[in-house]
């Protein structure tokens, strides 16, 4: 952490203590709000960045869209105002990391967790699709990992409210376009939260293999074609992801949109539903129902485990066939004769 005594930065009302992140639009303090006596965020648009009008109207759709948003999933904002020319906004302050720092630490994060994450992000999501937004920076960086075990989404920066234009991808980040949907790679702007459930599909995905789903070193373009293109690799690997937390990725991330979670609350249903599969396969053998859900090379696979019922019947009718194979002996039949038969006719799988 800097001091920022060396910054030479006042806002009436607050008294900065340390700088939290700097980032490419504005730097995030952690500053005490005397009147109230209480510690928090205090975000200040970079000088060279406030000059420019598309940057300020960012900034300040950022503390809006927060206003709007009272949900414990959601970074709630305080006030937003101008001192000197500089543009800040405050907002509560969540002690402890974002998920990039938590991932770069770890490495990959255990599958009940990161499901755990994604449900409170779609929460999230689903009230701001009550208020008629569109987040459309779904990623890591902006997943608040609190100390007290909260997770709450924040940067709303990018939040398409109805009415708003389309953002294109110049000038965004890797770590943005990486999480882009398919329609925001082909500038659509009609975007609706569904853009935001594929982001969160990628962002289950990063969460447990450690990198992102697109573009990993590529330059934007490259990984806007593989968006639009191809399927995240692993994803058929059962060391990374059960079958159900891969069908569920799959429904997040599916390239049609009509093909994905119809809105927020029916995504928090499908990884709530995931992680209780994930629960119950640890705690023992579950059977699997097949729900035909599209594998990312459009096949159909079924995967079915017999139940313990069905191993006992067939263990049962194996006991009986050499049973009856002796009785057939016994009446001057030719065991070797009925067996192949019997063994010929096709198990059910």
């Amino acid at each position: 952490m800097r001091a920022v005594s060396e910054l030479r930065v006042q806002i009436p009302g607050y008294k900065l203590l340390e700088v939290r992140g700097v980032g490419a639009m504005a730097t995030v303090y952690v500053a005490l709000q005397t009147r109230l006596e209480r510690r928090v965020a205090l975000k200040i648009l970079h000088e060279h960045t406030a000059r420019d009008l598309d940057y300020r109207e960012r900034f300040l759709r950022e503390a809006k869209a927060a206003a709007k948003l009272n949900h414990g999933n959601v970074v709630r904002a305080y006030e937003a105002g101008v001192h000197e020319g500089r543009y800040y906004f405050t907002m509560e302050l969540v002690e402890g990391e974002d998920l990039s720092d938590r991932l770069n630490r770890e490495g990959s994060l255990a599958e009940d967790e990161a499901l755990h994450i994604a449900i409170e992000i779609a929460r999230a999501l689903e009230a701001a699709e009550e208020h008629g937004m569109v987040h459309r920076d779904v990623k890591p960086e902006n997943i608040l990992l609190g100390d007290d075990g909260a997770v709450k989404l924040a940067d709303l920066g990018l939040a398409k409210v109805e009415g708003d234009a389309s953002l294109t991808a110049e000038g965004y980040s890797l770590g943005t376009v990486a999480f882009f949907s398919p329609e925001q790679c082909r500038g659509e702007r009609d975007l609706d939260i569904r853009s935001d459930l594929f982001a969160l599909g990628g962002t289950i995905y990063t969460m447990l293999t450690g990198h992102f789903p697109f573009g990993r070193g590529d330059t934007p373009p490259v990984t806007m074609k593989e968006i639009l293109s191809a399927w995240p690799e692993d994803l058929d690997d059962p060391t990374k992801f059960s079958t159900s937390t891969r069908e569920a990725i799959v429904h997040l991330m599916a390239k049609d949109r009509e093909d994905r979670p119809a809105n927020a609350r029916e995504a928090v249903a499908v990884l709530a539903m995931a992680r209780a599969r994930v629960g119950e396969s640890q705690s023992g053998p579950v059977e699997e129902v097949d729900e035909g859900a599209k594998t990312p090379r459009g096949q159909r696979r079924k995967r079915k485990r017999r139940s313990a019922m069905a191993r006992t019947a067939h263990s049962a009718g194996c006991a009986a066939l050499v049973l009856g194979g002796l009785v057939l002996g016994l009446l001057g039949w030719s065991l070797p004769q009925v067996l192949p038969a019997a063994l010929a006719t096709e198990r059910p799988r």
